[in-house]
């Protein structure tokens, strides 16, 4: 009843105190000690039971419920740390406040720290664990963990203070310097080691450390005081590597000096010549003294004792002659008594041994040692190599060696023996140093593959080898690789960089390659080096054939200084160099001469072309003729023929040849085209189309314009001679009346108006091609009736290649917006010739008009640029850019308005009724336009307008 009184005041307070989230955390608070508190209570009881798993548990749990709180923390630890768990520690380390035993949670401080290298905090954990009373193992450990730390620090005085240096016995000196040494401060540990008194272990000990220290002087004298302790075998040869690393030759000397007092050793005798090898004195008393030798091997012991007989053969010759004698009677081998032969100077009973060994059989020592017996006697070398080839008992490398003196001994004599020699080697079996030789012989012997392959063998020994660099690309030259051929040979150049033969090689290969500026390069520099006139006429011709004459004339200079000759080829240079019709005289004399040496059918064209240019129709003409005659297989011939029998006009004759061409060349349309304009030429219409029509059948891979063409010219001249065209012109933003008269606008799309045009033509067979009778009616769109202005007249072609045009057309007088006149007309169109409909187009067009009656004039240009793109085989869409302009006074004011502008523009053009042999028969465009004029006294300043055309 009182609590629920308490509660009922409690709440009334708190709500009007504080706000409803501290109520709430009030109520968390008191619920959580209401669980945890119980639990303590029973933790404390268990461990007094000494149930301290159960109390860890229960301990956990709090935990659980209430990770801060300190007392459950504090608690778990002191259990921790009673049955040493490391993990558990580690879990609480960092949030317990309150231990019974502080020196164990110090101690695993410390231990952390060290182990984290925060030796500073380790230094202060470690001595506060040992203000603890901690059990005896775990002082040690604190302790170890005090001392690494000093030592991490560099601080080994406080090390030394914390061990008590200065009082260590033996026992604990050696402890604690292998401790150091373990935890790899082996510095630290020699110098407690020092302090060890010179007994073996100790020593040993001392070693260790300073060969882990690579104190390698300071080791030899560890070394040295434990060799002395104990002389073995495996001693010395510590203390002679350690002599000999640091290189305390004296001391290494004397030691071995020592030990060959006692007894013979052959590593102390071996070591002791090599020492005194400078001192003569010195190496023979020590064999005097070691004589016989006793410890080596027999091979050794003649070796020995043949040196120590060298040594007293001036100095002591009787004890030298003495000691062979008895080197003789002990020593059976063959090569024993070869070596006294040789030490006594016994050469001739040497020679005779050894002849007489080879007559039984191929002895390898026996070869080699006459070999170089007879090194100045070629003729005596070659007599035994050629009496034991081919040297059975040799190994592969030795064999190739001798195999190839004999070969370059017998190359000069015996060509068919050396190729039966050569052909037997196998490339692994020859000595490198042998692979050039083999490749130049094999050169020699014209087996060319061969040769390279050993020239590139040798070549992956010695890269840069000129020789080996020429021998493959000569022999790939040979071969027919040329590109191959060229590779070696250029790098070949830049290793011997003033070999004139093969800088002169080199321009002539750059030639075959088609690569004239490489033989421009390397012909000048051989010439640079040698003054060689056929070359430099080569020279000049390679200039005029890239079309540098200035330079060929230099080089054709050159060539008459370097020498006198006038040869056919330069006479033809001559010629070829005389261009223009200033030099006629010069270049007609040179062919003259030029052939005059000798006959040459295209020299004798090119003479004929010359003659053309010169303006000697008559000769060329001749020539040609006669070239065509004895050459009737060259097309080349007879197609000029014709041509220039066209040009005179000798149509007949120029149609015979082409039609000779023709024939000949079935398949080549520009035989028949040719012929076809000939035939048009002539008035032979009709088998001028029937020539077009052939070229048609025969296209293959045309250019599709070009074809057009070629139909075009069927159209053009077939039959259908009648033509059809239309136009509309309608202005989109409004006539605007130009002539202040209302007179008619006869040249209409010179102004911006809108118009309309029909135009029938006819071109009659009697008048010829290039005559057109013409009718047309023009009107404009504002008064349609009264501007209908009819026209007849006759159009002139004069150029047959060029859209070129001439008029003259009578106006009639029909409505009251139309006149009588004599119009005069000369118009132009030029377009650009395109590969296909895909490349950019431009178009230009010039009209310039007079009439006779109104004396006026009008003048009109334009010039479109655009790009056509397809939508199907015969339809187009083409964006274009235009600008043009106009001039007339041809109005009733007689004022002359003009007018220039630019505009853009798109057009639709669809081509139809294209056949197997015609091409736009008719033809629809439709074109919207807009355009602003930019300067002139025009009152327009712009326009839209929409164009639609028929051409049949």
């Amino acid at each position: 009843m009182k609590s629920s009184v308490l509660i009922s005041f409690m709440i009334p307070a708190v709500l009007v105190s504080n706000p409803i989230e501290d109520v709430s955390t009030w109520f968390e608070d008191e619920y959580i000690k209401f669980r945890v508190h119980p639990r303590i209570t029973r933790a404390y009881a268990l461990i007094e039971d000494g149930k301290n798993h159960e109390a860890r548990e229960l301990l956990n749990k709090v935990i659980e419920i209430d990770e801060d709180n300190q007392q459950a923390i504090d608690m778990i630890m002191n259990l921790c740390i009673q049955e040493k768990d490391d993990a558990c520690i580690n879990n609480y380390l960092d949030k317990v406040k309150d231990v019974s035993n502080g020196g164990y949670l110090y101690a695993y401080k410390a231990y952390n720290a060290k182990n984290e290298k925060q030796y500073n905090q380790a230094i202060t954990f470690a001595k506060k664990a040992r203000e603890y009373d901690l059990q005896e193992e775990d002082a040690e450990n604190v302790t170890l963990i005090l001392f690494e730390s000093y030592l991490a620090q560099g601080a080994y005085r406080k090390a030394n203070h914390l061990i008590d240096r200065k009082n260590l016995i033996t026992y604990e000196l050696l402890k604690w310097s292998q401790t150091s040494d373990n935890l790899e401060y082996t510095d630290y540990a020699y110098s407690l080691a020092k302090e060890l008194p010179d007994k073996k272990n100790y020593i040993q000990w001392r070693l260790d450390l300073l060969l882990k220290l690579e104190r390698h002087k300071d080791a030899s004298k560890e070394m040295r005081k434990l060799y002395e302790i104990e002389p073995t075998e495996e001693n010395l040869k510590h203390l002679v590597h350690l002599y000999e690393i640091t290189k305390q030759n004296k001391k290494m000397a004397k030691l071995y000096e020592k030990q060959l007092t006692r007894e013979c050793n052959e590593y102390a005798l071996l070591y002791l010549l090599e020492y005194y090898k400078k001192n003569v004195s010195k190496q023979r008393a020590l064999l005097e003294r070691n004589y016989p030798f006793s410890c080596l091997n027999q091979q050794k012991q003649l070796v020995l004792s043949q040196k120590l007989v060298k040594l007293l053969k001036f100095k002591n010759p009787s004890k030298a002659k003495r000691i062979a004698n008895n080197i003789a009677k002990e020593v059976r081998s063959e090569q024993g008594r070869i070596l006294l032969y040789q030490e006594s100077g016994q050469e001739n009973k040497i020679v005779s041994h050894y002849r007489s060994k080879l007559a039984k059989g191929c002895d390898e020592y026996a070869l080699l040692y006459l070999l170089d017996h007879y090194t100045k006697n070629e003729r005596m070398q070659r007599k035994i190599l050629e009496e034991n080839y081919p040297y059975a008992c040799l190994s592969p490398q030795k064999r190739s060696d001798l195999t190839m003196q004999l070969v370059m001994a017998l190359e000069q004599e015996d060509i068919k023996k050396v190729r039966s020699i050569v052909s037997a080697f196998k490339l692994q079996d020859v000595n490198a140093k042998h692979y050039l030789n083999l490749a130049n012989i094999f050169a020699r012997l014209e087996e060319y593959e061969t040769s390279k392959t050993y020239a590139l063998a040798h070549l992956e020994y010695s890269p840069n080898d000129a020789e080996a660099l020429k021998s493959v690309g000569y022999n790939s030259f040979k071969l027919g690789q040329k590109e191959y051929a060229m590779e070696y040979l250029m790098r070949a150049s830049k290793v011997d960089k003033k070999n004139e033969e093969l800088l002169k090689n080199l321009g002539y290969l750059s030639l075959d390659l088609e690569q004239p500026e490489m033989a421009i390069s390397y012909w000048n520099r051989y010439l640079s080096l040698h003054n060689d006139p056929e070359v430099q006429l080569e020279l000049a011709q390679l200039y005029y054939n890239l079309d540098q004459r200035d330079n060929a004339k230099k080089a054709l200079t050159r060539y008459r200084s370097a020498s006198g000759k006038r040869t056919y080829s330069y006479y033809l240079l001559e010629a070829k160099m005389a261009s223009g019709r200033a030099n006629c005289t010069h270049a007609l004399k040179s062919y003259d001469r030029a052939l005059a040496l000798k006959s040459d059918a295209y020299v004798s064209y090119e003479y004929a072309q010359r003659l053309k240019e010169c303006h000697q129709p008559k000769k060329a003409l001749a020539i040609l003729k006669q070239l065509s005659e004895e050459y009737p297989d060259r097309l080349l011939y007879k197609k000029d023929l014709a041509y220039m029998y066209e040009q005179h006009e000798e149509y007949d004759k120029a149609i015979e040849n082409f039609q000779y061409v023709a024939d000949k060349e079935p398949h080549k349309i520009s035989s028949y085209v040719a012929l076809a304009n000939v035939q048009k030429k002539a008035g032979y219409s009709d088998s001028a189309v029937a020539s077009y029509k052939q070229a048609v059948d025969y296209a293959r891979d045309v250019n599709p314009q070009h074809l057009k063409q070629i139909k075009h010219e069927i159209t053009h001249n077939s039959s259908k001679r009648f033509n059809v065209y239309a136009s509309q012109m309608l202005r989109l933003d409004g006539d605007k009346e130009q002539n202040k008269g209302g007179t008619y606008a006869s040249v209409p799309y010179a102004l911006y108006n809108g118009f309309g045009l029909i135009e029938l033509s006819y071109r009659p067979r009697f008048l010829g091609d290039d005559i057109t009778l013409f009718g047309n009616v023009i009107h404009n769109h504002a008064n349609f009736k009264e501007s209908l202005q009819p026209s007849l007249g006759i159009r002139y072609k004069p150029f047959d290649d060029a859209h070129f045009y001439l008029s003259a057309q009578q106006m009639f007088e029909a409505g009251e917006h139309t006149r009588q006149d004599t119009q005069l007309r000369a118009s132009v169109g030029v377009s650009n010739e395109r590969e296909s409909s895909s490349e950019v187009y431009h178009n230009l067009y010039l009209d310039a008009n007079y009439f006779v009656d109104n004396q006026s004039k009008v003048f009109y240009g334009n010039y479109e640029v655009g790009k056509e793109y397809k939508l199907d085989y015969d339809t187009t869409i083409a964006p274009y850019l235009t600008t043009g302009g106009s001039a007339s006074n041809d109005n009733a004011q007689g004022k002359t308005i003009t007018n220039l502008d630019a505009g853009i523009g798109i057009a639709l053009n669809h081509l139809s009724g294209e056949t197997h042999y015609e091409t736009g028969v008719y033809t629809n465009r439709l074109k919207l336009e807009a355009r602003r004029k930019y300067a002139g006294n025009s009152q327009d300043e712009s326009t839209i307008r929409l164009q639609w055309e028929f051409f049949f």
